[in-house]
């Protein structure tokens, strides 16, 4: 009797246990990578309740290491529904909404397909070289730039003369242009590039032929316009642009012939430079919209300057020093007084000392007084008399002050004797093997001698020029050393 009784508690029990098992159902699946096909550990799978998203949220977990995820316990009912959703970094997010459990379909699979919602990017990469040695080539500067000219990006080769431009915008119309430069080679630029889906790498390589970067010059003679006597000292400042938008780009001085250049300039068909003289008691001159190309990079511009009215001028006059009680007298200083309209210079003499003819109208100038090695002196000032004196102060400026370095160990070029006739000696100093050339202008553009033209090794050397058959004058000497340019202005006086 016992062991009948003990059968149907555990018949009962039994039938306790499959009915609690059937009143609750799950929902478990794998979410795997579509283009992979590999399971996605870290997923998030939300559970809601509701026929439309968002619907209640119900319960939340994160896929294992196999992809996979699992609730369980949830009611049997044929009026609940379910959703699920899957998401993760990198990947777009699934649901799929409409679920049931009943008693009859008490546990269902729900699998995930995701796919990546990274932005595909492109990139470029390379190796530069040289076209002649085939040897890698380390720091050069690559510029990566859209066809139009928009500025993209910029990074140099590595120490295996390797590049990399990456998370480009991948598109079937954007074409990219790359340029390769350093220093002693002649730049290079690839054209019409392009990354897209079906290409989303493209290998750029590049063979540099080392070579002179090509630069400009202008030359000319600044003269009286009545009696075309040349004008010594004149100031000649060179900028790109008119205007309150030009930026400076260099200036000198006319010498004694009157004569003065500006070199080592950029070639392009996109820049307009200007140049602007000015002379003590003659009217300042610009000349604007002044190019330099390759077809044409030496240009002639002369300058005529219109002497003053001295009948109604005053003089305004001063000193430049290195102390208020003028005990050091500073010479050569370069001194500027000007408006926005109007701009005059000087430059002080052995005793410190400068003047300007002005007209004789009260004003307001902006006074300052330079020199190489000091700070600037700078104010504004106001002319209301004759003869108003202006002492201008110079301290020296410290961050200059640098060791000096020997000039047999600086590459570079010099000339001697200069003035000379008729020979000269050009001496330059090679830190590096490389190809030399030397060349001789005259003002008018036309190249009177050239030397070398051939591939020497690190040291000093120089080179005789015997200028007998030419004209006296100032000449332009230009030195390719090593694929650095150098300039030096020299005078044969007959």
């Amino acid at each position: 009797m016992k062991k009948v009784v003990l059968l149907l508690m555990l018949l009962l029990l039994s039938s306790s246990f499959a009915q609690t098992a059937a009143d609750s159902g799950r929902f478990l699946g794998t979410v795997i990578d579509s283009f992979t096909q590999e399971p996605i550990p870290g997923i998030l799978i939300e559970l809601r309740q509701g026929r439309n998203l968002p619907g209640t949220f119900l319960d939340s977990i994160r896929t294992n290491i196999n992809g996979q995820y699992l609730f369980d316990s949830l009611p049997l009912s044929i009026n609940i529904r379910y959703s699920l959703t899957a998401s993760g970094a990198l990947y777009s997010a699934q649901s799929v909404t409409n679920l049931i459990l009943t008693r009859d379909a008490a546990v269902d699979t729900v699998n995930f397909v995701l796919d990546t919602n990274a932005t595909p990017t492109g990139t470029f990469m390379g190796t530069v070289t040289d076209s002649t040695t085939t040897e890698v080539l380390p720091n050069m500067l690559m510029v990566l730039r859209i066809s139009s000219g928009t500025f993209v990006d910029s990074i140099r080769t590595n120490d295996a003369g390797q590049y990399m431009f990456d998370n480009l915008t991948l598109s079937g119309t954007t074409r990219y242009t790359l340029t390769a430069s350093g220093e002693g080679y002649i730049s290079k630029m690839t054209t019409n590039l392009l990354v897209s889906l079906t290409t989303p790498i493209d290998t750029v390589d590049f063979e540099l032929v080392t070579g002179e970067i090509p630069t400009g010059t202008f030359i000319g003679t600044v003269t009286d316009s009545l009696s075309t006597l040349p004008i010594a000292n004149a100031l000649v400042l060179l900028r790109i642009g008119t205007g309150p938008g030009a930026v400076f780009v260099d200036s000198t001085r006319t010498d004694e012939t009157g004569n003065y250049i500006l070199d080592n300039l950029l070639l392009t068909s996109l820049t307009s430079y200007a140049i602007a003289v000015s002379a003590n008691n003659y009217l300042s001159k610009n000349i604007n919209n002044l190019p330099l190309t390759l077809a044409a990079p030496i240009d002639t511009v002369n300058f005529k300057l219109v002497a003053m009215d001295t009948s109604n001028s005053w003089v305004f006059y001063g000193t430049v020093c290195n102390d208020t009680a003028c005990t050091t007298p500073l010479e050569n200083a370069t001194i500027i007084l000007a408006t926005s309209s109007i701009r005059y210079s000087a430059t002080s003499d052995n005793l410190g000392q400068f003047s300007f003819l002005i007209p004789a109208t009260s004003r307001n100038y902006q006074f300052k007084a330079s020199l190489e090695g000091y700070l600037i002196d700078s104010a504004f000032v106001t002319v209301d008399q004759d003869s108003l004196f202006r002492n201008a102060v110079l301290a020296v400026d410290l961050s200059t002050s640098v060791e000096s370095v020997p000039m047999q160990n600086v590459e570079g070029l010099t000339a001697a004797p200069n003035p000379f006739n008729p020979s000269v000696t050009l001496s330059y100093y090679l830190n590096k093997k490389g190809l030399v050339s030397i060349d001789i202008f005259n003002l008018s553009g036309q190249k009177v001698a050239d030397f070398h033209k051939t591939t020497q090794s690190t040291g000093r050397y120089s080179v005789e020029w015997n200028a007998s058959a030419q004209p006296s004058g100032t000449y332009l000497v230009r030195a390719s050393l090593s694929g650095k340019s150098y300039s030096q202005k020299i005078i044969l006086l007959k």
